[in-house]
């Protein structure tokens, strides 16, 4: 009995290509990598929270939004802002970011801000974030767990 090789390597082969395929549709139609991490500010100005993790998780987040100790930022389109979001919080969809700069003008550099998205697996957050750093905002947080964990615990 002779084992061929040939048709199982050339399956496999086929399946690794169009795994490829798809992974660089999935970006190019999402515009984020599958396991990219979350964007990192070069040149973003020192301060007493740069060693703080850029992460919040659900009991920080609550106690923040308690305590109005925070302003949260929807990254989210409007269109889902609007059919929930954390109670107080602003929208400004990371997409049109530009065109509500303005909406920051009179908020100081060094308000605790804590940017959501829907939860994980959505990086609006984390680039809105990035963003605001940019923009000279020294104290931004994420809220990983977003508007789905949040409405989870409602």
């Amino acid at each position: 009995m002779v084992l061929s090789f040939r048709v199982p390597l050339r399956e496999a082969a086929m399946l690794v290509i169009a795994a490829i395929i798809l992974g660089f549709a999935y970006t190019g139609f999402t515009k984020r990598a599958l396991f990219a991490p979350p964007p990192q500010v070069a040149g973003h100005s020192t301060s007493a929270h740069e060693n703080a993790s850029p992460w919040v998780a659900y009991q920080e987040a609550r106690r923040l939004m308690d305590s109005r100790a925070a302003l949260f930022i929807d990254a989210r389109p409007e269109a889902e802002f609007r059919f929930g979001h954390i109670e107080e919080a602003v929208n400004i969809p990371f997409d049109e970011f530009e065109s509500k700069r303005d909406m920051l003008a009179s908020i100081s550099r060094d308000t605790l801000i804590v940017t959501y998205c829907s939860g994980v697996g959505c990086d609006l957050a984390s680039m809105l974030a990035s963003r605001l750093r940019d923009d000279g905002f020294r104290n931004v947080k994420t809220y990983i767990g977003g508007w789905n964990e949040w409405s989870a615990h409602q």
